[in-house]
């Protein structure tokens, strides 16, 4: 059997660009992980039109990954601010993945316009690869192994949408 012979229906890559596969969510999640929260400073700061941006909060916060807190300061209007859940927290390493492919590969050999740093030591941190001994791979030495029921033509993969049926 072949991968192209796979049923790739409910692959975790699929369902996560279902998510965050576009270029809006990313920016978004790249700004709130970086301190923005109120609508229009996301708006201004990531040059998504209105209806664009307020879709995908609608999207990220369906799906868990954002909280909404409605905020009210004496004498001014309410409004809803936007953070990551501890879910979607978890986007940090794939934002922080994207940055550091982008500094090391498509970008000039200056400094970066961020760097994620130890917060106890300061030292600069680097995503990697880690074996379950805490050892680090290249990613040249990484396989990626298919699931052996995979090749059952009876096999399906837990989708998405039956993950956000069970309790979390």
């Amino acid at each position: 059997m072949d991968w192209k012979d796979i049923d790739t229906t409910h692959c975790g890559v699929l369902a996560a660009t279902d998510l965050i596969g576009d270029r809006w969510s990313l920016l978004i999640v790249r700004d709130l992980l970086m301190g923005l929260s109120k609508f229009n400073d996301l708006q201004t700061h990531t040059g998504a039109s209105t209806a664009i941006l307020a879709k995908r909060l609608r999207v990220l916060s369906d799906a868990g990954l954002l909280e909404e807190r409605h905020c009210k300061q004496p004498g001014q209007r309410g409004h809803t601010e936007y953070f990551l859940s501890r879910k979607g927290l978890g986007l940090a390493q794939i934002i922080g993945a994207m940055a550091q492919f982008g500094y090391d590969e498509l970008t000039l050999p200056q400094r970066p316009l961020v760097e994620y740093r130890d917060a106890e030591t300061g030292q600069r941190v680097r995503l990697a690869a880690v074996r379950e001994d805490g050892q680090q791979v290249a990613p040249e030495d990484v396989v990626i192994e298919v699931n052996p029921d995979a090749f059952s033509p009876k096999y399906r993969a837990p989708s998405s949408r039956e993950r956000k049926k069970q309790p979390t």
